[in-house]
């Protein structure tokens, strides 16, 4: 069974393992998508540029002081803790990737990720 990429108009023959690699990644993107709009992820390019369609101060201004809040809450984390957000989040490792990157269990990850959001939670809170 031969294996395709459509690169534009054309098929491009592959190995299998090329095929299910660059599945994977469109998986993978695919789903960082759906996170990103189920969690109401802003891009750092979105923070510092005015938004193309319409320009509107008070988003703006609203825009900019949640951005200021969580870098402050973040330059307040461990350098571990700052390294564990900046993989998931801005480099878009996945819990599991994390975990075998740190030797560690995927819940351990998880319940990492989770102990930290909630510790960024309460500093933003206390920013206010």
């Amino acid at each position: 069974m031969g294996f395709y990429l459509k690169i534009g108009r054309q098929k491009v023959d592959v190995s299998e393992d090329v095929y299910r690699q660059y599945r994977m990644s469109q998986r993978r993107e695919r789903y960082c998508h759906e996170q990103e709009q189920a969690n109401g992820v802003v891009s750092i390019e979105e923070l510092y540029s005015p938004p193309a369609s319409k320009y509107n101060i008070e988003e703006d201004f609203e825009r900019a002081e949640r951005s200021r809040k969580l870098w402050s809450a973040l330059n307040k984390l461990s350098a571990d803790e700052f390294d564990f957000i900046n993989l998931h989040f801005f480099e878009n490792y996945t819990l599991k990737e994390l975990a075998e990157m740190k030797k560690v269990t995927y819940i351990w990850c998880w319940r990492r990720r989770k102990g930290i959001l909630a510790k960024l939670r309460l500093m933003i809170g206390e920013i206010d």
